[in-house]
């Protein structure tokens, strides 16, 4: 029994240092993982959606242009702003918090999130516990695009009462201060937000976006989003259009 009392300590120093090292690669994965989805195309930072923001946003340059001014790449640059924006002291520390949440998302803001999946079955056992067995019934192709289009209204819901309390709540809003603190605005700008912040913004999109795929759940059978290129087809057409561009100085946003 004194040798079991005596290890204690080592254990308990050892059971630390594991997770310790635990949470420094699971912060290093997260931190790195902009890098990857910029080269796999999953996010609204990756780069084809980069490049169709380049592609709109010289649409946009055609149009503004004054009469007479060259299209060329220089006045296209000139217009972009590109070292006085893309280069800005602002603009720098929006990528370090880039890769600075990506870390403490996946240590600290992913184990505490209910998913969005979680939440779909709670509400499934729940119509199912009020109104009997599901529906099952087949779902169509316009049947899918319409859950897309409703799961990603949800999301933007719980997004919009996320921003809304940030504004309304004093306390709420000194995390909210981060965001609106810069001083030139670029794609990057959008995820300039306090991790506390992100993990509020988190919670409330999953959960709506779980309560409207429990409910179809419920009334069809195997109901999924339509995908193209393995998005949402909803995300990827607002993302081509217009996703980097809302945080921009270009007219279009």
């Amino acid at each position: 029994m004194q040798s079991v009392s005596e290890d204690a300590p080592f254990t308990l120093i050892r059971s630390l240092a594991d997770t310790a090292e635990q949470s420094c690669v699971a912060f290093l994965v997260g931190a790195l993982k902009p890098f990857v989805q910029f080269a796999d195309g999953a996010i609204r930072l990756s780069w084809p959606f980069l490049l169709t923001m380049l592609l709109v946003a010289y649409g946009c340059f055609l149009y503004q242009r004054p009469q007479g001014e060259g299209a060329g790449m220089r006045n296209f640059l000139k217009y972009l702003q590109f070292r006085n924006v893309w280069l800005h002291r602002s603009s720098l520390l929006d990528y370090r918090y880039l890769l600075l949440n990506g870390g403490l998302k996946a240590v600290l803001i992913a184990p505490l999130l209910i998913s969005s999946v979680t939440v779909s079955h709670g509400i499934l056992l729940l119509l199912t516990a009020i109104s009997g067995p599901p529906v099952l019934a087949t779902p169509t192709l316009p049947l899918l695009v319409a859950f897309s289009l409703c799961v990603v209204l949800a999301m933007d819901l719980g997004n919009y009462w996320s921003h809304r309390f940030h504004h309304e709540i004093p306390l709420l809003w000194q995390l909210h201060k981060v965001h609106h603190s810069a001083e030139v605005l670029n794609p990057a700008t959008a995820l300039r937000i306090h991790p506390l912040e992100s993990l509020m913004n988190a919670f409330f999109a999953t959960t709506l976006s779980g309560v409207v795929m429990g409910i179809f759940a419920y009334f069809w059978n195997d109901v999924a989003t339509a995908k193209l290129l393995g998005l949402n087809v909803i995300l990827l057409f607002t993302n081509v259009v217009s996703g980097n561009l809302r945080h921009s100085h270009v007219w279009f946003s």
